[in-house]
């Protein structure tokens, strides 16, 4: 890499990893940028890569978070695990994933005998069926089981003075 001059570096992958790959990359070739998606952006990777994370660019899809689902959702997060919100990707998103899952399997699992039987293909219409105000937004989901509720639009951060700063949305 160091041969081929690069202005920008790519790194496709998440925090755990883009950690020691940044802190090399610097050592190597201290002024090239680092662009990095959605799985870098954590403040984990702030920490573990301290100096060597400034100036790196990350971009993620970013629901627009502003409605009352998410207010609420958010508020009650923080009080329970002591970390803030936005600390990671995906929070408000595995929340409603987990919400999507849980309503179905309420209307579909049923008991037999002792066990928990589900029927994956009941279970798989049931989430289909799924029109939610959630806290990443509206969900919904169309025939391929994509949610199509709203729109997502992609944000882009700067690492300046050891935080993330919003560039663009």
């Amino acid at each position: 890499m160091k041969n081929a001059k690069p202005d920008l570096v790519y790194f496709s992958g998440f925090y755990s990893e883009a950690t020691p790959f940044i802190k090399q990359l610097r050592a190597e070739m201290k002024d090239v940028k680092f662009l990095a998606g959605d799985g870098v952006k954590n403040d984990e990777f702030i920490k573990g890569a301290g100096a060597d994370a400034e100036g790196a660019y990350l971009s993620l899809p970013s629901p627009v978070y502003t409605g009352e689902a998410y207010k609420t959702f958010g508020d009650l997060f923080e009080k329970e695990t002591g970390i803030k919100r936005d600390a990671s990707p995906f929070v408000a998103e595995a929340y409603d994933a987990a919400t999507v899952i849980i309503r179905a399997l309420e209307k579909v699992a049923q008991e037999k005998d002792g066990k928990l039987v589900i029927d994956l293909k009941k279970l798989n219409e049931e989430i289909r069926k799924t029109e939610l105000d959630g806290a990443s937004g509206k969900i919904k989901f169309d025939a391929r089981g994509e949610n199509v509720g709203g729109e997502t639009p992609v944000s882009l951060f700067q690492v300046k003075n050891g935080a993330f700063e919003q560039l663009k949305q």
